[in-house]
């Protein structure tokens, strides 16, 4: 159970629901203007009068070639009535032809706007990059590839120990180890050696964490246990 006596703990609790809630809002009023704009098109209905503007073309087609037989319509006192025919049903069937070509392309084509989908993209993050991020989430191995080569494997352990590793063509070049500490949204690493990093979390996940260090995006995903293992046993063996 939380400090309810540590005024950190109810700070972080307030600015938590404050981005939650505010995130909530933001994906409801998008979604259900989305939902109403989808009731006005009517998307339902042009599907139905598509699939039968399409048969009817089908229909067209077959009695244009009937009428253009010379089957039919073979007296003289017949051509009138055929040109009328004939006349009609091309009329009929060009502008049948941009009806469905033009349904075809709304009902392909997404109505949702672009800036929709984005809004709704970046407040899935929201929570994570305004609310305080949880030193539980950084627990275990992440890794960031700098080339195709090149990558480097970050380890957090429950103690407040990690390890970095530097692979190159999937061969351990370099390890490194210290003490890490999370606050404030940010991961402060400081190494044996005396250094000291510290990356900004902008958003995560179970799958990656996205960092802002030195000003520059970085994404590290997630590195299953024995995928890290096997790599360390590999190296040790060449």
């Amino acid at each position: 159970m939380p400090n309810t006596s540590d005024i950190k703990v109810w700070k972080d609790i307030l600015n938590e629901l404050k981005s939650n809630s505010e995130a909530n809002e933001v994906v409801i009023t998008e979604i259900k203007e989305e939902i109403s704009l989808q009731e006005q098109r009517n998307k339902r209905e042009v599907m139905k009068l598509y699939e039968k503007v399409k048969a009817q073309s089908e229909d067209l087609e077959k009695l244009l070639a009937s009428l253009k037989s010379d089957e039919l319509f073979t007296l003289p006192s017949d051509e009138q009535a055929r040109d009328s025919f004939i006349k009609s049903v091309e009329e009929r069937l060009e502008n049948s032809h941009q009806l469905v070509d033009y349904a075809r392309n709304l009902l392909e084509t997404t109505t949702t706007s672009t800036d929709t989908i984005e809004k709704l993209r970046r407040t899935k993050k929201e929570p994570a990059v305004r609310a305080q991020f949880p030193r539980q989430a950084l627990l275990g191995n992440w890794i960031h590839y700098f080339t195709k080569d090149m990558f480097t494997c970050q380890c957090f352990w429950d103690d407040n120990e990690f390890k970095e590793y530097d692979f190159r063509d999937n061969k351990l070049v370099e390890e490194r180890s210290g003490k890490f500490r999370v606050e404030d949204g940010k991961v402060h690493m400081d190494y044996d050696e005396g250094k000291t990093a510290t990356y900004s979390v902008t958003g995560y996940s179970d799958d990656c964490l996205d960092y802002l260090i030195n000003k520059t995006p970085i994404r590290f995903d997630y590195m299953p246990e024995d995928l890290l293992n096997n790599l360390l046993e590999g190296s040790a063996k060449k």
